[in-house]
C-alpha cells in the first residue's frame, strides 16, 4: 500500500514538474496571443492615418473631414478606394506566427521595404502603429510587426484570399479621387457655363435668385422667366461624382492644350468652400485637318481648378454629356 502511494505521489510531482516546464516554455507564446496579435482597429474611431513607405522614401497622411477624406491636405481620396482601405483596416487579422527562419528575413524586408502604419483617433490620439512587410513565399499572406513588439507575424484578411501589402503602398495620385467635381445640387450657389464659340447656349444659373436660368451673353435673346420645372435640379445633380478616366497631370499635350480655346468652361460657386472651374478642349489629333465632327467629341481634356490647385483629367463624352447642356435646354428647345 505505502508502495502505491508512493509512486502515485512520484508521478504527480512528476505531472507537476511536467505543466511547470510546458507553461514556462510557453509563456513568450502567450504574450503573443494577446496585444502582439492584435492589429484591427474599428473602422469609426479611425480619423487620421499616415503612411510611411520606406521602399519609396514616400508619405502620406490621409485625414477624415467631415463625410470625406483627403490625402496630405488637399487632394480628395477616392471614397471606393478609402472604404475598401477602412475595411482592410478594420479586418486585419493574425493568421500564424511564422517559424524561427522566416523572422529575421521578414524583418530585414520591413525595415527597409516595409509600409510604416500610425492610425489616430479624433483627438489627434494615436490607437495603434504597426509595419507591414513583405509577402509570405505562397503569397497568401503578409508579415507585420506591431510597435513595441518583436514578434513579427503573418496576417490576412478574412474575405481576401492574398497579401495585403498593396493596400497599404498606394501613391498619393493612386489615392486621390478621379472625380472632375463632387457636389450636391443644395451646396450650388450659381453655375456659369459658357462656350466660347457657340455663345447663344452659355447660361447662368442663380439659386439664390430661385432658380432662375438666364443667357451669359446680352446679345442673346431671353426665353422665358422660369426654366422648366426640375430641369435646374436635375441638371445640377450631374455634377454629383462627374467622373473622369484618369488624373494626367503630366500629359506632354497639356501645355499646348491648354493654350487654345476651351470648348466649353464651367464656374461652380458653392455656398461654402473655393469656386470650381472646369475646362473642356475635344481630344483630337494634332494633325487633324478640317472642322470638327460629332466624333471628334467622343473624348476631352479637363483642366480643374479649385482655389490654387490646378490638375489635368481625360474625361469621356458618355459621362460628361448629362452637364454639356445648352441655355434651351430649360425651356425645352
Amino acid at each position: 500500500m505505502n508502495r502505491t502511494l508512493l509512486l502515485f505521489l512520484v508521478l504527480l510531482g512528476l505531472g507537476g514538474l511536467t505543466y511547470w516546464m510546458v507553461q514556462r516554455d510557453a509563456q513568450p507564446e502567450s504574450k503573443s496571443l494577446t496585444w502582439e496579435r492584435e492589429f484591427k482597429v474599428e473602422a469609426n474611431r479611425i480619423h487620421k492615418v499616415f503612411l510611411y513607405n520606406k521602399k519609396t522614401d514616400s508619405r502620406s497622411t490621409l485625414e477624415r473631414r467631415g463625410d470625406r477624406w483627403v490625402v496630405n491636405g488637399q487632394y480628395r481620396v477616392n471614397p471606393n478606394i478609402m472604404q475598401n482601405f477602412l475595411g482592410t483596416l478594420g479586418n486585419i487579422q493574425m493568421n500564424y506566427v511564422p517559424g524561427d527562419a522566416a523572422i529575421a528575413p521578414a524583418v530585414n524586408t520591413m525595415a527597409t521595404q516595409g509600409v510604416y502604419v500610425q492610425l489616430f483617433d479624433a483627438n489627434g490620439q494615436q490607437i495603434k502603429a504597426y509595419t507591414i512587410g513583405g509577402n509570405t513565399a505562397d503569397a497568401q499572406g503578409t508579415y507585420a510587426l506591431l510597435d513595441g513588439s518583436e514578434q513579427p507575424h503573418v496576417v490576412s484578411l478574412p474575405f481576401f484570399n492574398g497579401n495585403i501589402r498593396g493596400l497599404y503602398a498606394l501613391r498619393d495620385d493612386q489615392w486621390r479621387d478621379k472625380a472632375l467635381a463632387d457636389i450636391t445640387p443644395d451646396r450650388v450657389r450659381k453655375l456659369t457655363v459658357d462656350y466660347p464659340k457657340q455663345r447663344s447656349s452659355a447660361f447662368v444659373i442663380d439659386r439664390a435668385d430661385d432658380d432662375r436660368v438666364t443667357p451669359l451673353y446680352p446679345s442673346t435673346t431671353r426665353l422665358g422667366e422660369r426654366p422648366a420645372s426640375g430641369t435646374v435640379a436635375s441638371y445640377l445633380e450631374g455634377f454629383e461624382r462627374l467622373m473622369s478616366e484618369a488624373i494626367i497631370n503630366e500629359n506632354p499635350r497639356r501645355q499646348e492644350v491648354t493654350a487654345t480655346l476651351p470648348f466649353a468652361i464651367f464656374t461652380l460657386e458653392p455656398t461654402d468652400g473655393e469656386p470650381i472651374t472646369l475646362k473642356f478642349w475635344p481630344q483630337i489629333d494634332p494633325d487633324r485637318e478640317g472642322a470638327l465632327s460629332v466624333g471628334d467629341y467622343e473624348r476631352y481634356f479637363v483642366e480643374v481648378t479649385e482655389g490654387e490647385r490646378t490638375d489635368f483629367y481625360a474625361a469621356q463624352h458618355l459621362l460628361m454629356e448629362k452637364i454639356l447642356r445648352g441655355y434651351g435646354y430649360f425651356y425645352g428647345s
